[in-house]
């Protein structure tokens, strides 16, 4: 036979070497491939083989992080120095548009309660077939009749928190070209609401102190329920048929603003208060039911705006 013909020669097999699995289910046998890996790796350390670049091989059995998208309340708030010839709507499509470049999952959802079964906003097209109307059910503007401004509360789901979208570029971007600041609501539980206002209070009172006056009112007890209601002081336009006075707003969570609305109707009844500085207040109910007639309205920014005048003038005259 020619030494350079090749003929097939059965190669007894050596059965010691080969490792059988007696389960083949695919945990047992991808726990056996990485053992086998491991070896490998161990090995070529052994040898200085080994490199940064080299695959690292995870047990298959470890659980994989995933993102789930979490529900978040949260306001937004127009800064003073900020252009206001914006109409609301087509702040509403770029701010949600910014958003959902920046995280792709990231929904809308209905700000009531009572419309949770509502399709969300999950994509550009639904953000731009937005109208003045349908606006109403994913953003809750902070005052009445609000055309200009984008202030007030949204609620979305998304696999980002608040603040790792507030430090994404695009949102950075949008809220430093558009001056506008994005925060945590008061609650996120559920939607926050406006009761009531604060007649014959300056606008210049430190809300927050007055905040933490009415929290720690021995009035301000809630026997029947698991924790107080959440309470948020905000300032801006009482608005009537004619003109306008700046007052303080008194803002709740939707399911308890009758609790807050009768604590502080009995608080604020036109006595003076230890807080702000012994002057007079009264609580304005404000609520979706109630229908104010115009002109108690004006009566109302008439009497507030005379007492502040009057204050003014009493402080101007103590300080000559």
């Amino acid at each position: 036979m020619d030494d350079n013909q090749c003929t097939a020669v059965d190669t007894p097999i050596d059965h010691t070497r080969i490792v059988w699995e007696g389960d083949s289910s695919i945990a047992k046998l991808s726990k056996s491939i990485l053992q086998s890996l491991a070896v490998d790796q161990l090995k070529q350390k052994d040898t200085g083989e080994f490199t940064t670049n080299s695959p690292i091989y995870s047990d298959p059995t470890d659980p994989i992080p995933v993102k789930v998208n979490q529900q978040i309340w949260f306001n937004i708030i127009r800064h003073r120095n900020s252009d206001s010839s914006t109409p609301t709507l087509s702040l509403f499509q770029s701010f949600a548009s910014a958003l959902h470049d920046t995280d792709h999952s990231l929904t809308f959802l209905p700000i009531s309660s009572s419309k949770q079964d509502l399709p969300a906003l999950s994509n550009k097209v639904q953000i731009k077939n937005v109208d003045n109307n349908r606006i109403l059910t994913y953003f809750k503007p902070y005052f009445t009749r609000q055309h200009y401004s984008l202030s007030g509360y949204m609620y979305i789901s998304s696999a980002m928190t608040l603040e790792e979208l507030k430090q994404s570029p695009t949102i950075l971007e949008w809220l430093e070209c558009n001056r506008y600041s994005i925060k945590p609501s008061p609650s996120n539980d559920e939607e926050m609401v406006q009761v009531g206002a604060l007649c014959f209070g300056s606008e210049c009172i430190y809300r927050e102190d007055l905040k933490e006056a009415i929290c720690k009112h021995s009035s301000w007890v809630f026997p029947l329920a698991s924790r107080p209601p959440v309470l948020h002081l905000t300032k801006g336009d009482f608005k009537g048929p004619k003109k306008s006075t700046k007052m303080i707003f008194v803002c709740t969570e939707r399911s308890r603003q009758l609790e807050v609305a009768g604590v502080l109707t009995n608080l604020y009844d036109g006595t003076t208060k230890e807080y702000p500085n012994r002057i007079m207040l009264i609580f304005f109910l404000l609520h979706d039911n109630i229908q104010h007639d115009s002109t108690y309205l004006q009566q109302i920014i008439y009497n507030h705006e005379k007492i502040l005048r009057g204050r003014n003038s009493t402080v101007h005259s103590r300080t000559m």
